[in-house]
């Protein structure tokens, strides 16, 4: 097992002969991993592995996993990539007045360049049948500014389609989770109404030129069956299908079943008692429960009727209710975890 950036959140690999599987085997390395998951105060676990590993697949879901994501691992050999037939439809977008530029170009050009981003591609979250369930949070610049400038961002290799002042494309590569030699395509997107004019052909064209000029010699890029018009334009482009991939995940802390009800009473902005200028807010999504701050969302799961815990990172919210059930406070607590102390949030609800 091995912990991720998420430190609540562990990954699992299992390899074992096919023959033991079922014999034994299997249930004495999970169990000696789930109580060393247990002794390190994990949250959830999870195992990515080949759709065609049928038998391990079964094995984790009789034991407690659910599949959570089954994506296609693509691959293009940049060096082989012949782009040329797609040249005229780049050319046409060219004249229809849209710019492809990058983002080490728009932010020096556009002091507003960050915010614009993320505008954009909270729109375009609406659209994707890939995304999660619940709205994106509102605009931080701190928040949206550090997901930017991680280590692995390319800003010469992050491209967006602009008319005019307005952002209306984006793709990008960058070196997250890269194979050796290569980079991995992330999301692409066009605004609803400049969609079918050839954009988000010319946005992948540039980004597998950007590849050929830096000698990558692979692009790497993941796509859910669900994301079929993508999917579509990959594989026009000359990506082809190398896996498909599922990812199943165990809560290791009891989620109980509450009244759903109840969301609605939690649900409501918060001002810190300490810091006025931090609210907290909490939302009924669909029958789930979500918190919001400072440019981050995360879902909160119920241990009870009133105390609920995070998957992302360590931490607890309760809410404290008055005589007609209705919350007007909130407490949220983050443990301590080896050398970060502990701290707490008392919160009152804003009428």
């Amino acid at each position: 097992m091995e912990q991720t950036i998420y430190l609540p959140k562990y990954q699992l690999f299992v390899v074992t002969d096919p023959r033991w599987l079922e014999l034994g085997v299997g249930d004495l390395l999970l169990e000696r991993l789930t109580s060393d998951l247990r002794e390190a105060n994990a949250v959830t676990v999870s195992c990515r592995e080949y759709a065609s590993q049928t038998d391990l697949l079964a094995f984790l879901k009789q034991r407690g996993f659910t599949e959570v994501a089954r994506v296609l691992d693509l691959r293009l050999e940049v060096a082989g990539a012949d782009v040329s037939r797609f040249l005229p439809k780049v050319e046409k977008v060219k004249d229809g007045g849209i710019v492809i530029t990058s983002l080490a170009e728009e932010r020096i050009r556009d002091p507003r360049c960050v915010e614009k981003l993320y505008e954009l591609t909270t729109s375009l979250h609406e659209d994707d049948p890939g995304r999660a369930p619940f709205a994106p949070p509102a605009y931080h610049a701190r928040e949206a500014l550090l997901w930017l400038e991680m280590p692995y961002v390319l800003p010469d290799g992050y491209f967006i389609a602009r008319h005019g002042d307005l952002y209306v494309g984006i793709s990008d590569v960058s070196l997250f989770e890269a194979v050796p030699g290569g980079v991995t395509q992330g999301f692409t997107g066009v605004r609803r109404e400049y969609r079918r004019q050839g954009i988000a052909t010319a946005l992948k064209v540039s980004a597998i030129e950007y590849a050929r000029r830096q000698s990558y010699r692979i692009i790497q890029t993941f796509n859910r069956p669900v994301q079929s018009a993508v999917l579509a334009l990959n594989q026009k482009l000359g990506f082809q299908v190398l896996s498909s991939n599922v990812t199943l995940e165990k809560c290791l802390r009891e989620v109980v079943e509450v009244d759903k009800s109840v969301y609605d009473q939690y649900a409501g902005h918060y001002r810190d008692d300490e810091r006025p200028d931090f609210e907290m807010i909490v939302r009924n999504e669909a029958d789930r429960l979500t918190i919001e701050a400072v440019g981050q969302k995360v879902e909160l799961f119920p241990m009870s009727q009133t105390h609920f815990f995070v998957k992302q990172f360590y931490g607890e919210a309760t809410f404290i209710t008055d005589e007609q059930g209705q919350a007007d406070r909130l407490k949220f607590v983050m443990p301590a975890y080896k050398t970060r102390p502990a701290s707490v949030q008392h919160a009152t609800r804003i009428p």
